[in-house]
């Protein structure tokens, strides 16, 4: 049985979320779709112009068939602790894939950013960086630069979806190394 979990903040439900969710399905063929949800706040901390319930509806609509609340302490965390906890329920509900957006739809281009923000050179940079005075935003950019001469991972370093993405994946790792990860690649 192919499960396939989707990760939605819906704040407010747009033509894109249905574009993810019908091209996840189109590629992945699952019999069941899992989507967990943002509670009645936004990642970023904000309270969402939708509450929890009519997001729940949306993503029913949009083809989900069983819809999950992701936890306000995951929700209003880090992006790291959004993302993990996020992929721990979802494997937890035993999902066989998991489609997320991204900028750059490219696995091991991911991965290898991945390697290089896990890498200690990296962390010295940035450490260098943030006693240097420059926030915190600034100073993980100007330490990847100095990390990597590759222009697609630098270009696409700060884009937001990407930056989940690499989340997950960092939390795929450590929580089923095995789940199928599915990339589908943002438009507009």
């Amino acid at each position: 049985m192919k499960v396939l979990g989707v990760i939605l903040e819906l704040n407010p439900p747009h033509n894109a979320h249905k574009y993810f969710i019908e091209k996840a399905k189109e590629q992945i063929k699952p019999d069941l779709t899992i989507a967990i949800i943002s509670c009645n706040f936004a990642q970023r901390g904000e309270i969402s112009i939708i509450s929890k319930y009519e997001k729940t509806k949306a993503a029913l609509n949009l083809g989900a068939d069983l819809v999950i609340e992701l936890p306000v302490f995951a929700t209003l965390n880090s992006a790291e602790l959004f993302g993990y906890y996020a992929v721990k329920i979802l494997n937890d509900f035993k999902i066989t894939d998991l489609a997320f957006g991204v900028e750059l739809d490219d696995l091991n281009l991911l991965k290898k950013t991945n390697e290089i923000l896990e890498s200690p050179s990296y962390n010295e940079k940035l450490k260098a960086n943030l006693k240097q005075g420059f926030s915190y935003k600034k100073a993980s950019l100007l330490a990847f630069k100095e990390s990597t001469d590759n222009p697609i991972l630098t270009e696409n370093f700060n884009k937001p979806n990407n930056t989940l993405a690499l989340k997950y994946l960092s939390a795929i790792d450590k929580i089923n190394p095995k789940l199928q990860v599915n990339l589908i690649k943002r438009i507009g």
